[in-house]
């Protein structure tokens, strides 16, 4: 848990020397954090959000190749993340739902490109389901949320519940698409981020309830880019099929060499896409 607070704070402080500032945004749910800067350029604001047992500063790769582009950058820590608060009675899908969705919309003066990447794929469509009115386009990594069977679920949760090294080291071989530089120490990072209570505490409460119905999937006529990664080991074919079913607008990339987490490994080739997304929808 110490090299775990020393990278978060690491991190915390790369984007402050970025020019990003933190507030709290009171939400029914809980308080939610935000990093944001107003940036240079005259794309659309972008937000963008962060999956499971992750936080803003694991951006702190791909931020730096946007300030220069976007007119605002907003970075949400999601609930039980990074800075923002823990609910007492704990985490679950319901309340990561409704303070994403107030978060953003508090934030947002004129509608944004949405990025999300797993968990935060999964926050970013029930937000734009919610306010369509205050999304041009969502930016789609892997999302989580398709509707699946019993046993697929419980196989999803298990590749998430981690408690030894070993384990960590099978999900980083999910995680990301080659081997990371000095592995034996960010198993440890990884053991740490996922080994915290509110993220054991939050996959024991999921439920069917927590999956994306083919209704709320529905509402979105927004344009909207899907990246599944060649080595996108970490959800199945499967899940994919599920969105590419029911997005009604929805425009798939298979890029070689991505992971689930494309924005840690290749966050050059993650900010082209998205400056070519915003650019298409601006």
């Amino acid at each position: 848990m110490y090299v775990v607070r020393i990278v978060d704070w690491l991190s915390h402080s790369y984007l402050k020397f970025l020019g990003f500032r933190g507030r709290h945004l009171e939400t029914s749910a809980g308080t939610v954090h935000v990093m944001e800067r107003r940036g240079a350029g005259g794309l659309p604001p972008v937000i963008l959000q962060h999956g499971l047992s992750s936080r803003s500063g694991h951006f702190r790769s791909l931020l730096p190749k946007l300030t220069a582009h976007f007119s605002h950058i907003i970075v949400p820590d999601l609930l039980g993340h990074g800075q923002s608060s823990t609910p007492a009675d704990g985490l679950c899908g319901t309340t990561v739902r409704a303070a994403a969705i107030e978060s953003m919309a508090s934030t947002l003066d004129e509608p944004a490109v949405v990025f999300g990447s797993s968990l935060g794929g999964y926050a970013a469509i029930h937000f734009a389901s919610a306010h369509p009115d205050k999304v041009r386009g969502l930016f789609l990594i892997s999302p989580a949320g398709a509707v699946m069977s019993d046993g697929e679920f419980a196989a999803m949760l298990g590749r998430f519940s981690i408690r030894t090294l070993d384990e960590a080291q099978t999900f980083m071989d999910r995680l990301f698409a080659a081997k990371m530089p000095l592995e034996r120490w960010v198993r440890r990072i990884v053991l740490g981020q996922l080994n915290q209570p509110y993220v054991h505490g939050f996959i024991e409460r999921m439920t069917d309830d927590d999956h994306i119905q083919p209704a709320v999937l529905a509402r979105l006529t927004m344009p909207t880019r899907l990246y599944w990664g060649q080595q996108e080991r970490m959800f199945t074919p499967a899940d994919l099929e599920y969105f590419l079913a029911n997005l009604p607008r929805v425009e798939l990339a298979r890029p070689e060499g991505w992971g689930h987490s494309p924005f840690s490994e290749r966050p050059q080739d993650v900010a082209d896409r998205l400056l070519d997304f915003a650019t298409q929808v601006a």
